[in-house]
């Protein structure tokens, strides 16, 4: 019984036409050797699976074919035949990430000035070259620049930058590139149907996009999904196999994410992992499926980087409507730093537990304008009324004066008829007059009580270990203890400071900006003050007095 032969080497190109995704290259080859300007050192980079050794086989048959059409190996002379079957002696493959030492390439250098055998080339093709020393790239340097007649050197690598400039600069470099999922499609339709396999679209799309534009591994996808024998494949099949998320539980995840059930979204998890799924790949297909909702929503010429079968297209369009596109660049920051703080935890499933609380949070919790990216100026805000987006011109600040109450004298309270928030939390109506400090030290519990309405808990919480202790112009200061900067540096976050003086401003009915402020680095802010008015006093005379409005 014969043994099977792998799908990628079943259908390895054996022409320059037949290479996928690698026109410029397999253009300018074939151009060279019709009009003979053979070069004697070729480097080939790219990531894996893109066609790199499979070029360099074809350029070995083409230039020692006896018959060659056009640039393209004929494939039936006797050369050509053999190096298709591995036993030609005039091609050699070498392994650098196993022969890397300096012996192997002092052997070579030995051997090179033999005659070739059967062809009038002697081709030396060196896989993962990155990989030899410095004392072997040194050993090969000077017959890489002045090798015999007769030899080519073909060097392939997924590194580049780690080969030496002398050795670069003595080969005519090509950069293979990632290849297209359109291509790669095309392609597992012609195996699949000369398999006689029929595979569902979806599931072909799926092989596609896991295969990060790498020919070969889609192929090795295909044939492991191949291998139960069956006529037929169908997504959940081929998404089990891969441990991908398949689309269909991406959008009911949407939904739910969007109606605000968040217990179920932590179940839909439950359930992926209780299946034996991978934790990292639910994080990775999530995020995947969310930057295609954001193209969708963009719409335009994004919608053609999105890569899905026409329905599921259809499909993901309507699901990127229920969200804003601020709301889904939301929902990718949380995923994006979920994604790399599991990598360092020993409790990477409660990370993505918080991540999707996070996710819930954005989608229907809160209000789409807190996710806005910072602007350094203050910018045009804008209000979605009858289902348009209008411009709203930003409020200009009122500059807040301090002043020392009188003894005796009452802060403002809320008016009983104020107009509520929604989350139905009463907020008082715009000041006319300036803001004192002690008016927002009494007020400030209950200002707490309204954060906690409008945003998210957490923000209330760790706003409440704090004490205000100034009001400088038209910010307030709060002072944290030094066992608390995680509250103060997570406040500070760009996303939470925006939300917290959104509802700070409303509160109070003035634009009012939050700064934390740790109790020791407030000590020395206060000594440097002092220090200064002391010598400001000793120069000019004088005392220092409080101003108190009658």
């Amino acid at each position: 019984m014969m043994s099977y032969i792998a799908l990628y080497r079943q259908y390895r190109p054996q022409t320059f036409d037949e290479i996928k995704g690698q026109e410029h290259i397999s253009r300018t080859l074939k151009n060279a050797l019709a009009s003979g300007r053979l070069s004697h050192a070729y480097l080939f980079c790219g990531p894996r699976g893109t066609g790199k050794t499979s070029t360099a086989k074809v350029l070995a048959k083409a230039v020692n074919c006896q018959h060659k059409e056009q640039g393209n190996p004929c494939n039936r002379c006797p050369n050509c035949r053999r190096i298709t079957a591995g036993t030609s002696m005039d091609v050699l493959e070498i392994d650098a990430a196993s022969n890397r030492g300096i012996d192997e390439i002092r052997d070579l250098r030995e051997k090179i000035n033999l005659s070739p055998v059967e062809g009038p080339y002697k081709v030396y093709i060196i896989d993962e070259v990155h990989m030899l020393t410095s004392e072997a790239f040194n050993a090969l340097l000077k017959t890489l620049e002045e090798p015999p007649r007769h030899v080519v050197f073909i060097l392939a690598t997924t590194e580049p930058r780690k080969i030496p400039a002398t050795i670069l600069s003595r080969c005519q470099r090509f950069d293979f590139r990632q290849i297209a999922v359109d291509v790669i499609l095309e392609r597992l339709r012609e195996v699949a149907a000369a398999a006689g396999v029929a595979v569902e679209e979806e599931a072909l799309y799926l092989i596609a996009r896991q295969a990060q534009g790498g020919l070969r591994d889609a192929l090795s996808l295909l044939d492991q999904c191949l291998a139960g024998g069956e006529k037929s494949v169908s997504l959940k099949e081929v998404a089990a196999l891969l441990g991908a998320v398949e689309d269909e539980v991406l959008l009911q995840f949407h939904q739910t994410a969007c109606s605000g059930a968040t217990g179920e979204c932590l179940l839909l998890l439950h359930e992926f992992l209780s299946a034996g799924r991978e934790l990292k790949q639910f994080v990775a297909d999530l995020t995947l499926f969310y930057r295609n909702l954001l193209l969708m929503r963009l719409g335009g010429r994004a919608e053609e980087i999105v890569a899905a079968a026409p329905e599921m297209r259809e499909r993901l369009k309507k699901a990127a409507g229920q969200a804003s596109g601020a709301q889904l660049k939301a929902v990718l920051h949380i995923l994006n730093q979920v994604e790399n703080d599991i990598r360092w935890s020993n409790q990477a499933r409660t990370l993505v537990e918080l991540g999707i609380l996070d996710l819930v949070e954005a989608l229907a919790g809160m209000p789409p304008e807190e996710f806005r990216p910072v602007s350094p100026q203050p910018a045009a805000e804008l209000s979605r009324a009858g289902g348009e987006y209008q411009v709203k011109e930003p409020v200009k600040p009122q500059p807040v004066t301090r002043r020392v109450p009188e003894a005796g004298a009452a802060g403002p309270s809320g008016e009983p008829g104020a107009p509520k928030s929604q989350a139905g939390a009463a907020m008082p109506q715009t000041s006319q007059g300036p803001l004192d400090l002690e008016t927002v030290q009494s007020r400030w519990p209950r200002f707490l009580e309204v954060l906690r309405k409008k945003t998210h808990i957490s923000y209330e919480a760790f706003l409440k270990e704090g004490t205000v202790t100034h009001l400088e112009g038209n910010t307030v200061v709060c002072r944290f203890q030094p066992d608390h900067k995680f509250h103060k540096e997570r406040l500070e976050q760009p996303q939470v400071k925006r939300a917290v003086e959104q509802v700070l401003s409303e509160f109070f009915g003035q634009p009012l900006q939050l700064q934390c402020r740790l109790e020791n680095e407030m000590n020395q802010r206060d000594t440097g003050e002092n220090e200064l008015i002391k010598k400001a006093i000793e120069l000019f005379g004088g005392e220092l007095v409080d101003i108190i409005d009658e």
